[in-house]
C-alpha cells in the first residue's frame, strides 16, 4: 500500500474514505471495532487471477452499539497483490443501510 497523509473519516461512517499504509489499515479496522461488534463475516466466493487480483463475496452483519440497530448485507472486496503484498483493495457494502443504522 502506498503512504500519504491520514485522511479524515467519512461522515457517513468512520470507516469509510481512502487509506494509506499500515497506519490507515490499523485505523479501518479501529473504526469498524468501535462502532460496533461484526457479528458476521463469512466469505461466499472467490476468483483470482495469476497477475496477483482477487475478489471476494462477503455475507457481513454487524451491530451498531450506539443505536442496537443490526446491518446485514452482501459486499465484495477486490484486492490486487504486487510482490506478495497489497498494494490496492477496493469494498463495497450497502452505504444506505450503514448510514440508517448510524442515525440515532
Amino acid at each position: 500500500m502506498s503512504t500519504g497523509p491520514p485522511t479524515r473519516p467519512s461522515p457517513s461512517a468512520p470507516w469509510y474514505g481512502p487509506r494509506h499504509g499500515k497506519d490507515g489499515v490499523a485505523g479501518f479496522f479501529e473504526a469498524v471495532g468501535k462502532t460496533g461488534p461484526v457479528t458476521d463475516f463469512t466469505p461466499l466466493a472467490y476468483a483470482a487471477n495469476d497477475d496477483g487480483d482477487v475478489m471476494v463475496f462477503i455475507r457481513y452483519a454487524f451491530t451498531v452499539t450506539a443505536t442496537g440497530k443490526h446491518v446485514a448485507m452482501n459486499m465484495h472486496h477486490y484486492w490486487k497483490f504486487r510482490d506478495q503484498k497489497v498494494c490496492y483493495v477496493r469494498s463495497s457494502e450497502d452505504t444506505a443501510q450503514v448510514a440508517a443504522a448510524l442515525t440515532p
